[in-house]
């Protein structure tokens, strides 16, 4: 085989398998309706940020909405609840941590913040 077509054959391969990946999430997040099957759609996208818990932007939820694909609108919607209630509580934690320096009398020059990091992340992972 030339070089050529080996190259054509992967990139038809890996067309075949976007595709295949394109109709599984289209399952999963009930968007069999939508027309568009090209991998080129912006649904494709959309429904890998989703699967990444990639937060959308309002362009992206406007087309869910406006082809009525409420049950990926919807997970959208509570990924990106869940993400504002991480920050939060991220927020949360910080403001208390400061409250405990303070009351404590922890000196201000000394570095904490790989302690907080720790501190936030294993709060984080429990949750």
């Amino acid at each position: 085989m030339e070089t050529l077509e080996i190259y054509s054959e992967q990139e038809k391969q890996k067309q075949r398998e976007a595709e295949a990946k394109f109709a599984k999430l289209k399952d999963k997040y009930q968007a069999t309706e939508y027309p568009d099957k090209s991998v080129s759609s912006p649904l494709f996208s959309i429904l890998e940020k989703l699967e990444t818990e990639t937060i959308l932007d309002k362009s992206e939820l406007d087309l869910l909405q406006e082809n009525q694909l409420t049950e990926a609108f919807s997970i959208a919607q509570k990924q990106k609840q869940n993400k504002e209630n991480e920050e939060n509580e991220v927020k949360r934690l910080e403001d208390e941590l400061l409250a405990l320096k303070a009351k404590y009398k922890v000196p201000k020059n000394v570095e904490y913040s790989f302690c907080i990091n720790y501190f936030l992340n294993l709060i984080l992972k429990i949750n």
